[in-house]
């Protein structure tokens, strides 16, 4: 009689979920809810980030400098979340 032995060393969750855009708020959420979950290792995020700074610098609004630091800010504010214990 043969046996098996499995050893499940590591579990990697995959999710993908792809909107056309949510605000901010909302992904604040889904990002604390994911971190704590074993087996989530990281996310994307597109527009949710530089769809707003985008618009805002095409309309003469703001700078590109001023957009792209935005969009710095937002995108570490979400790694933060994420990478809290």
């Amino acid at each position: 009689m043969a046996t098996t032995n499995l050893e499940v060393k590591r579990f990697v969750c995959l999710c993908h979920i792809t909107l056309n855009r949510i605000d901010c708020t909302t992904l604040r959420e889904w990002l604390k809810t994911a971190a704590g979950v074993p087996g989530f290792i990281g996310f994307a995020v597109g527009r949710t980030i530089f769809s707003d700074p985008l618009v805002r610098w095409a309309a003469a609004e703001t700078t590109s400098k001023a957009a792209a630091t935005l969009i710095g800010r937002r995108y570490q504010e979400f790694v933060n979340i994420f990478e809290k214990p």
